[in-house]
Formats: C-alpha cells, sequence, structure tokens
C-alpha cells in the first residue's frame, strides 16, 4: 500500500488527508478541516472511493446550544466544513470512477445523518458515474469500504 498524506486546514497540526492507493484502486479520507484548499482537491482527485467530512448543518450550528466561541471554532477556517463546503468538495471530486462515498464525522448537536445525506445525493444526482453513498455511524464500526479495482482485484479497508 501507498499512503500519501496532504495537511488540511485544522486547529490540530498534525491533521492530513489522506489517500490510500493499492495501485489498482485508491481510497481518499479527509475529515478535520476548515477550508478546502486546492492541495487537497488535487491529493483527492481521482480516488475510487471516499471518506468525506460533514460535520455540521450551519442553521443548527448557529441555533444549537455550544458557546459563541466554540461556534467560531467550528465553522472558521481552522474547524469543520458545513454539509455544504463538504458537498462542493465532494462536486469538485466527482468522477464517473467514484464508487463510493461515506460520509463522516457528522456532529451529533449540530447535525443528522438525513442533512448530511440530502446534500451529497443532491450533489451525486448531478454528477457523472453512479458512486454509492453511505453514513459513517458514531460509536460503532462501519461496513468496510471495498472498491473495485481497475484489474480484478479489490481494496478492503475498515471504518471506523
Amino acid at each position: 500500500l501507498r499512503v500519501t498524506s496532504v495537511a488540511t486546514p485544522h486547529d490540530s497540526p498534525e491533521s492530513v488527508a489522506l489517500v490510500v492507493d493499492d495501485g489498482d484502486a485508491r481510497l481518499g479520507i479527509v475529515t478535520d478541516l476548515g477550508v478546502v484548499r486546492e492541495a487537497i482537491v488535487s491529493t483527492l482527485a481521482g480516488v475510487d472511493g471516499l471518506v468525506l467530512e460533514m460535520n455540521h448543518d450551519e442553521q443548527m450550528l448557529a441555533d444549537g446550544p455550544y458557546p459563541a466561541r466554540l461556534k467560531r471554532r467550528i465553522r472558521g477556517n481552522y474547524g469543520h466544513l458545513s454539509n455544504q463546503q463538504g458537498g462542493e468538495l465532494l462536486r469538485r471530486l466527482a468522477h464517473p470512477g467514484l464508487q463510493r462515498v461515506t460520509l463522516a464525522h457528522i456532529s451529533e448537536h449540530n447535525n443528522t445523518p438525513e442533512l448530511a445525506r440530502e446534500v451529497a445525493e443532491g450533489v451525486l444526482a448531478q454528477a457523472p458515474g453512479r458512486a454509492a453513498l453511505s453514513i459513517g455511524e458514531h460509536h460503532r464500526p462501519g461496513e468496510p469500504v471495498v472498491l473495485r479495482g481497475r484489474g480484478r482485484k479489490q481494496l478492503a479497508l475498515p471504518f471506523a
């Protein structure tokens, strides 16, 4: 396996997006970022599978229980992607070979899986190809991400 990383703008200096490549299929994993930078888009371009942050719904965050300072941090340039920002990144990364998208890091207080799914489904409906969509769950491992390789192999990675 080859793993490529690119720094993400987050309030932790160790935060990175990853691409896991077995030579036949590529999986991109991107969470913990406040804004999308071109280096992230170019690193993730052409992935066969994508684990994508859709952390918060902007209205739920605004109306939610968090203190104003924490709300500013979450929606700031070093916080987390909203559903709309995640949807825009998905639009930029969608291509005919994208097989699967798993939405991740969905806030339990400032989002719902249904709101995140609605945004992603809207993007994928307009995108080329037919990527399957799933939601990463809190507090338990998800199903493995299985991607068909360009040859006969598959890339299968557990996602928690």
